[in-house]
């Protein structure tokens, strides 16, 4: 492994690293993007005048997290198709392909406003797969090879929102993979839909202010009457009751707290 690969790879450690550590202690929304687009590759892999390939479509997805008011990590996965050339062995036609597969952590950190349209730089590094193919009846040029590589990519893009969750990336990324004799890169150019989800809802510690809970009502001590309990006091009091008749004799009352004063009068005259 060259010095190249090897910062390659101590490049992505660091990155999962630090993205698995921030994204535990995290707490807010994510940021699911699909994504589809172009890319093209200016590789030279068959004789001219064919020698480079047309370009194809591309698409993945992506996941992010604020880290910071202008700062997110992220993971993507994609699928880029460099496209395929025709050309002719001298004895018989040949089709060549170039498909690459990239898991890469991404870094991405907004230039612009917090809020409305927005302008960003992305950098990144991971794993490539490149997978390259020729197709004929020549079978000396037939060939299938796959190989995973290291590999970055670095671009910028701008970002404007398309409703309260969703937020539309177009983006143009320029990637470079360590290949065995020659770099494979290639650019290409995306449009990246992003939907907010997950992240847990913290209320504010003042959130329940207007709420008020109704307080317990607080225990009377054994022995006494509740409020506005009327009572009856006085002298040979009784009932009869196996009577109709229930006779009282100097019946007098005292109303307990709270004392009105029309209760006041009613026992005064009671006396």
């Amino acid at each position: 492994m060259n010095r190249t690969r090897f910062a390659l790879v101590l490049f992505t450690f660091a990155l999962v690293t630090a993205f698995a550590a921030a994204a535990s202690a995290s707490t807010g929304v994510g940021t699911l993007e699909m994504s589809c687009g172009y890319a093209k590759s200016n590789l030279e892999v068959a004789p001219a005048p064919n020698e480079n390939m047309g370009g194809s479509l591309t698409f993945g997805a992506g996941y992010f997290r604020s880290m910071a008011p202008k700062m997110q990590w992220g993971m993507e996965a994609s699928y880029d198709n460099l496209g395929s050339t025709d050309w002719n062995t001298g004895t018989a036609p040949a089709t060549t392909s170039v498909s690459i597969m990239r898991f890469t952590p991404e870094f991405r950190m907004n230039l612009g406003a917090g809020v409305g349209p927005s302008i960003f730089a992305q950098a990144g590094a991971g794993l490539y797969s490149v997978k390259a193919k020729t197709e004929s009846t020549d079978v000396t040029a037939a060939f299938d090879q796959s190989s995973s590589k290291f590999g970055y990519n670095f671009g910028a893009g701008v970002g404007f929102p398309v409703g309260p969750k969703t937020k539309m990336n177009l983006m143009g990324n320029y990637h470079s993979v360590s290949t065995e004799g020659t770099s494979t890169n290639y650019y290409g150019i995306r449009a990246a839909l992003g939907i907010s989800i997950g992240g847990r809802h913290t209320a504010p510690p003042d959130s329940f202010s207007a709420v008020r809970r109704p307080r317990a009502a607080q225990p009377r001590p054994p022995g006494q009457p509740p409020p506005g309990f009327v009572i009856p006091s006085g002298e040979n009091t009784f009932a009869i009751c196996s009577s109709v008749r229930s006779f009282f004799s100097r019946t007098s009352s005292t109303t307990v707290f709270p004392v009105f004063t029309a209760s006041l009068a009613i026992s005064a005259a009671a006396r």
